[in-house]
């Protein structure tokens, strides 16, 4: 995703985001994306159905290690890597620093057991917590994703509008 009337925010990469570590409810972690945790991130897969609404993790790595406002997070159960988080810091024009996760994903083998709302919510739970004010948290995703849609939606995001790709824009007040 890509916020034409938003700037990057390169100085707000360390501690933007969630702690290491950190827990929600079961076993699900999100840990920072390391030399040790990449490779088996980059083996994480979709199923062939939903191959066209998210980036491969290979892509994804590229963006995390070319784009130095980008941060990845691994989405992990009981220390398996089980999906990837990656999102960038971005300031609005009224200065308000907020959050756009540019990518969401589990792997086909570990889907509909809730990492994905565990992880988000946890994520969520991190900003709104931290030393860094976050105003808001962006989110795209394509129109026919009803997955997603159900998802954000269930979270408390908005759509407020499509990108320049057409993507629908989803946001929420931290």
């Amino acid at each position: 995703m890509s916020q034409s009337d938003d700037r990057r925010d390169d100085g707000g990469r360390p501690d933007a985001g969630p702690e290491a570590g950190a827990r929600l409810g079961s076993n699900v972690t999100l840990e920072p994306l390391s030399d040790t945790n990449r490779g088996p991130v980059a083996l994480l897969r979709l199923d062939a159905s939903q191959q066209r609404f998210v980036a491969s993790n290979e892509e994804t790595l590229a963006e995390i290690e070319d784009e130095a406002s980008s941060i990845g997070l691994v989405i992990a159960s009981g220390g398996v890597p089980v999906g990837l988080l990656a999102y960038e810091v971005f300031e609005n024009r009224d200065g308000d620093r907020g959050i756009s996760i540019f990518r969401l994903m589990i792997d086909r083998c570990h889907q509909r057991r809730g990492y994905a709302r565990q992880a988000l919510t946890l994520f969520l739970r991190e900003l709104s917590s931290g030393p860094d004010r976050i105003g808001t948290v962006r989110i795209c995703y394509l129109p026919d994703n009803d997955v997603s849609r159900v998802l954000y939606a269930s979270l408390g995001f908005a759509e407020i509008g499509l990108d320049e790709d057409g993507e629908i824009i989803a946001q929420l007040a931290v």
